[in-house]
């Protein structure tokens, strides 16, 4: 794949920034395929399995480039006293 990156990096660039300026997320990308996995126990029954979506990867790194921008500014907003679930935070209630 990754000798493919230079070839593909200018159209889904086109592409996030099409659908970024359009404010629209293409409904291709929301489909997701739903994987059964095995807990634990008898195969045969259905109660013993779990589901596992799995998005498109086109999705999840639009999804993950949109967060790290916007999280920049909800940083410089919010106070960490006033949100305890940012990332690289002590988890320790203010006392």
């Amino acid at each position: 794949m990754y000798h493919c990156r230079d070839i593909l990096v200018l159209p889904v660039c086109l592409i996030f920034n099409k659908s970024l300026i359009e404010d629209s997320f293409p409904s291709i990308w929301k489909i997701s395929r739903v994987t059964p996995i095995l807990k634990s126990g008898n195969p045969a029954d259905v109660k013993n399995y779990r589901p596992i979506s799995d998005l498109s990867f086109l999705g999840k790194l639009f999804e993950s480039i949109v967060l790290k921008r916007i999280d920049k500014q909800f940083h410089s907003i919010i106070s960490v006293d006033q949100h305890g679930f940012f990332p690289n935070q002590p988890n320790t209630p203010n006392t």
